[in-house]
């Protein structure tokens, strides 16, 4: 009998904790199935808001999926599209994905090609072996967006505008990070971004710009973002109305040569590009190395390099800036490109 009560106590022990788990179950599958509804309903209520502004939203055979610990929507051939104008951008297949227990984090995956079309016919064709993008979200006061980083693989990139050759990038590994400026002035729309291409390639019309192939880093603040597209396209709405892209530090490396930049982007109501930068050349002896021991592109790096040697001055060491590095100012005003004195070629409107 002794043995019998506490068996007893056990066993209802367990059948109240085997209850309090079903309870549990069938609230958290009611609740994940209540979420999964309001998620495609503000999808949905957030298409239409967008098809009044003139975008015309596709996300083809969606569905919504993921229990119990997941929100996952999928999309085929996912794109956007202006209503007024030409300009177009589609995927072949979006994946999203946020986990329930922390929805202030958004996880996207997408399938290739990227096409682009520009309200003024330029084109845009990019292919990638993997791009992935993930955004963390605000809540409070009211959800908006707050930082966003995309990485990708294998990336090629074909860019076409009426009238000019084609420009082709490749790379083997790109990143993007992007997040409100903690620095910008209350009211303001700046965004820190931060870009890198790793082995990366830039031609036009099949003639390589620049060494053949090399890294490229890109650390700077986009002062002044819209809100608002703009009827004459984003980099109208931003440089267009006084914006700006601060480049903090701007860097191209190949081996152990790289050119440093820094200074202001701005742009005229035309178009034409407007930047004092300042660049910093380091590590001339690689270049002296024999050919079979350096990179590719060298001779190029070395028409660089005698640029800074010419023009250039002598900048003191410092932190990060070794001993022997060059600097030369590069000028662009009004689309019209300066090495020192030297005119070196013209820049086409960005808009």
């Amino acid at each position: 009998m002794d043995d019998a009560a506490p068996a007893s106590t056990i066993g209802r022990k367990l059948t109240i904790l085997m209850l309090v788990l079903a309870v549990v179950v069938i609230g958290w599958t009611g609740g994940w199935f209540w979420l999964k509804g309001e998620v495609a309903r503000r999808m949905d209520d957030q298409i239409s808001r967008l098809d009044g502004r003139g975008l015309i939203v596709r996300c083809l055979d969606r569905t919504v999926s993921g229990w119990p610990f997941r929100i996952d929507i999928d999309c085929s051939d996912p794109s956007l599209t202006q209503k007024a104008g030409s300009a177009a951008l589609s995927f072949k297949h979006l994946r999203v994905t946020t986990l329930v227990y922390n929805p202030t984090l958004v996880i996207a995956e997408f399938d290739g090609p990227l096409q682009v079309t520009g309200q003024t016919g330029e084109t845009a064709s990019v292919t990638w072996t993997q791009l992935r993008a993930s955004l963390g979200l605000t809540l409070l006061p009211t959800p908006k967006p707050g930082r966003l980083a995309i990485a990708g693989d294998g990336l090629v990139a074909n860019v076409m505008r009426p009238g000019s050759p084609e420009a082709k990038l490749e790379a083997t590994h790109v990143e993007l990070h992007a997040r409100q400026s903690p620095d910008a002035a209350p009211g303001s729309n700046d965004v820190d971004l931060v870009v890198t291409l790793s082995a990366a390639k830039l031609s036009v019309a099949n003639h390589s710009l620049g060494p053949e192939i090399a890294d490229y880093g890109l650390d700077s603040v986009a002062r002044g973002l819209p809100s608002e597209r703009g009827e004459g396209g984003f980099m109208k709405a931003w440089l267009g109305s006084g914006g700006s892209l601060v480049v903090r530090k701007g860097r191209m490396s190949v081996g152990g040569f790289s050119i440093d930049a820094s200074g202001p982007v701005t742009a005229n109501a035309d178009g034409s590009v407007n930047a004092p930068l300042k660049l910093i050349a380091s590590g001339f002896a690689t270049l002296m190395q024999p050919p079979a021991a350096t990179m590719k592109g060298r001779n190029e790096l070395m028409g660089l390099a005698t640029v800074f040697t010419l023009f250039g001055k002598s900048v003191p060491e410092a932190d990060g800036i070794p001993a022997g590095s060059r600097s030369v100012d590069l000028t662009i005003e009004q689309g019209r490109i300066k090495f020192g004195p030297t005119g070196v070629g013209h820049l086409p409107p960005v808009f």
